[in-house]
């Protein structure tokens, strides 16, 4: 799955007008094949920060969308926020639990040169001590396209029931023991970011489009 992410400013004035233009465009998105879904999130940390995430089949199918007259039509008056940053990932796994939540974590990791294959097995190891320990929606890890094929930034998106459950895995013995055991070197831990989805899209029958 080819996922494009961004950070976004949003005045307090212009939150209302700027979630209502936000939802609209994942509408007009939502009508093109390929599209799988789009979520908005809000930071909890300092005020006016959004992640806007949009996940579709693949890079080409994102293209052939913004090529189309709606989408030049929509997007070609200003915006209301200002982006902060705007990358393109691949995924390469995601852990599915059974709980249902709106809080989100957002890691970026610097990954050592030649690692993938054993960062990819360390993430396996997480993904199933956080499956078994509850509370988990999904964990989606993923690899920066900029950087290439052996490219030294993943970005790891873990939704879940709640903080508190978080914490709690965090607090667990089975994570402290899981922590003693990494690899040194392995990758380092550039940012943690903790977030709310406000707003989500998700189409089930995009095939027919």
């Amino acid at each position: 799955m080819y996922l494009q992410l961004e950070v976004k400013t949003i005045a307090s004035g212009q939150l209302s007008e700027a979630l209502e233009w936000l939802s609209q465009l994942h509408e007009v998105m939502a009508r093109n094949k390929g599209f799988v879904e789009a979520r908005s999130s809000q930071f909890l940390g300092a005020p006016g920060q959004y992640l806007v995430g949009r996940t579709w089949i693949n890079a080409e199918a994102h293209q052939a969308y913004r090529a189309t007259p709606e989408a030049v039509a929509f997007t070609g008056g200003p915006m209301p926020y200002k982006n902060l940053l705007v990358q393109r990932w691949d995924e390469l796994m995601r852990s599915t639990g059974n709980a249902g939540g709106n809080f989100l974590v957002r890691t970026i990791h610097n990954i050592h040169a030649g690692s993938w294959d054993e960062y990819l097995e360390n993430r396996r190891q997480y993904d199933c001590l956080s499956l078994r320990e509850g509370g988990v929606v999904d964990i989606r890890t993923y690899r920066l396209l900029a950087s290439g094929s052996d490219g030294i930034e993943a970005l790891v998106l873990e939704r879940r029931h709640s903080r508190e459950g978080y914490d709690r895995l965090l607090e667990s013995t089975n994570y402290v023991e899981y922590e003693k055991a990494l690899p040194p070197g392995l990758y380092s831990t550039e940012l943690t970011e903790c977030y709310e989805v406000i707003q989500e899209a998700n189409i089930d029958a995009r095939e027919e489009n």
